[in-house]
């Protein structure tokens, strides 16, 4: 029985007792953190999944913005034409109708 007290009263014993705490303590942390960094992990896929798509649909309005600006130019240059085509008809009616008035 002495020697069991004395055995548990020995500051080795105390000190292992405490590390062994410790690092029970430590392991219980350090499983914490990497559920965090895990959770870190897939919030940052998620995140760059979810940029990816921003800049796929941004590519994808550029182009369709582009093509609207063909569009305009292509239809800027029918309606030159057609307000060209449209003077010239005036303007022949114009000389029909001073040629008509000098006969």
């Amino acid at each position: 029985m002495v020697a069991l007290k004395s055995f548990l009263n020995n500051p080795c014993l105390t000190q292992f007792n405490q590390l062994q705490a410790d690092f029970e303590y430590n392991i219980q942390l350090l499983e914490g953190r990497d559920q965090e960094l895990q959770q870190y992990d897939s919030d940052a896929s998620l995140q760059a999944e979810a940029l990816a798509d921003c800049q796929r649909q941004l590519a994808e309005l550029q182009e369709a913005c582009e093509e609207a600006r063909k569009g305009v130019y292509v239809l800027n240059v029918c309606v030159c034409v057609c307000e060209r085509e449209r003077e010239r008809e005036r303007v022949r009616k114009v000389a029909a109708h001073e040629d008509r008035a000098r006969l």
